[in-house]
């Protein structure tokens, strides 16, 4: 997601898994911890006036019934009149959505449901706080939903494609690259396969636009090479550009920085 704050009073982005709606729960919301942190997906602590990019990675336990985004703020408020900011702090989320990453993986036929259900709710003022008060003494029951159809698979590989295999500041493999490659390609038995996803890196050096789209290239380029020596792998092959925000190492160093700028190859299996 992109976020964009006016005042600095926005210091960090949370996101809280929870069963129930989080506003029913004992414990006072201010004393809840979220599982993902905006610093988590970002170098720096937001900065007013600028859009910032977050991104989180979450496993679900399939527990999950709500998600809650908002300011978990790590430090509390200092020298802050609220008033100055009654008519001008709000957040706005706009097209919140569910899309497996996996194009046959099927969400629960609930899932629309009970997203119009949540949707409706629209108590305000003393109603809500009555609502709050009602349900935090007598939770509403949780309706267990089913759970999502996902076919089985199983890690079984991943290559790193450091640095030195592409052109300086390139998306272009360089010759020394294919002999790599071609024996990582001649041991791909397609039938075996369920997936193949390559991830493409960068230090954290330039803009982040410039190194999403590098990133990005070059993930294209390795899978281009790839689907080229295997007929029938195109169809089983997702690209995704992270620039820096997933290091492996700290960019601080020129070794740790020759790290992070990789390709990662990574590849499964259905299960028997």
């Amino acid at each position: 997601m992109w976020v964009r704050a006016q005042h600095d009073i926005l210091d960090s982005l949370g996101a809280y898994f929870s069963e129930q709606d989080f506003l029913y729960e004992k414990k006072f919301f201010k004393l809840i911890t979220p599982q993902l942190w905006s610093l988590d997906g970002m170098d720096t602590t937001i900065n007013p006036g600028l859009w910032q990019q977050v991104e989180w990675l979450y496993t679900a336990n399939g527990t999950e019934g709500f998600v809650t985004i908002g300011n978990f703020k790590r430090n509390d408020y200092s020298g802050i009149r609220f008033t100055e900011y009654r008519n001008d702090y709000y957040f706005f989320l706009d097209e919140v959505a569910l899309i497996p990453v996996d194009p046959k993986e099927k969400l629960c036929m609930q899932a629309d449901s009970v997203k119009q259900a949540i949707y409706a709710e629209n108590e305000r003022h003393s109603y809500l706080e009555r609502k709050v008060y009602l349900y935090r003494h007598n939770p509403p029951p949780v309706t267990p939903l089913p759970k999502t159809i996902q076919r089985r698979t199983q890690h079984i590989d991943t290559l790193i494609i450091p640095d030195i295999f592409f052109a300086t500041a390139s998306y272009q493999l360089s010759p020394v690259s294919f002999h790599v490659l071609d024996s990582f390609a001649s041991r791909l038995s397609l039938p075996a396969i369920d997936s193949m996803v390559v991830e493409g890196h960068t230090d954290s050096i330039g803009k982040l636009a410039y190194n999403e789209a590098l990133s990005l290239n070059r993930a294209i380029s390795v899978k281009d090479y790839l689907n080229n020596k295997v007929q029938g792998l195109q169809e089983k092959t997702t690209t995704r550009g992270f620039a820096y925000l997933r290091p492996v190492a700290s960019n601080k160093t020129p070794k740790g920085r020759q790290m992070n700028r990789r390709v990662e190859i990574i590849l499964y299996r259905k299960e028997d």
